[in-house]
Order: structure tokens, then C-alpha cells, then sequence
């Protein structure tokens, strides 16, 4: 059995990480769509989230897998940050997506 099927890698942004916290976005990406989804049965490995933590500051990066729910914390203190932050998440997505197991939709 399968047990990541369900699971989704949750992508916050913050401005800033001090109480009160303020978040610029928040974003998910489902493990099932990932192409190391059939083998990756451990969130600690997740090479969606290496792709993206080895792209952006260090010390602005934070993720926790407890209870097996993956939780990447961004710090983007800047717009220009952000920006790069969503560029960095949206060719993650592209790059680990299998193709082969989303249906596509053509349009006529």
C-alpha cells in the first residue's frame, strides 16, 4: 500500500518570520504528481523540496515533516524575493511533475 498518495508538500511564504508572522503566499504541491512518487516513502528525502531549499538563502529556509505532513517555510523579506521564491517553486513543479500520470485536457 501506498501511503504518500494523499500527502502534499505545503509552500509558506513569509515577510517576515517574528510574531505577528505576515505571509506573502502559501502553496501546495501533491506528492502523487512527483516523479519520484512510486519509490519516496519518507518525507525527509523529498527532492521536490531539495530542489527548491538548494536555491534559496540558507538561513531564510525551514522544513518540518512531522506526523508525515512536509511543511517548507520560506522567509522572503523583499517583493524581489518573493518573486524569485514563486519562480523557484513553479519550475520545481515543472521539472518533478510525471507527466505520465496527470491527464491532460485538449482543447478544441
Amino acid at each position: 500500500m501506498i501511503n504518500n498518495i494523499k500527502r502534499k508538500v505545503k509552500i509558506i511564504g513569509y515577510e517576515k518570520l517574528a510574531e505577528p508572522r505576515k505571509v506573502s503566499f502559501i502553496s501546495f504541491y501533491g506528492c502523487e504528481k512527483c516523479n519520484d512518487f512510486p519509490n519516496c516513502m519518507n518525507p525527509a528525502n523529498c527532492t521536490f523540496v531539495k530542489y527548491i531549499s538548494e536555491r534559496m538563502v540558507k538561513e531564510n529556509v525551514s522544513y518540518t515533516h512531522l506526523n508525515n505532513t512536509p511543511i517548507l517555510r520560506l522567509v522572503l523579506p523583499t517583493e524581489q524575493d518573493q518573486a524569485h521564491a514563486q519562480q523557484v517553486i513553479a519550475r520545481a513543479q515543472k521539472l518533478r511533475t510525471n507527466r505520465a500520470l496527470i491527464s491532460h485536457v485538449k482543447a478544441k
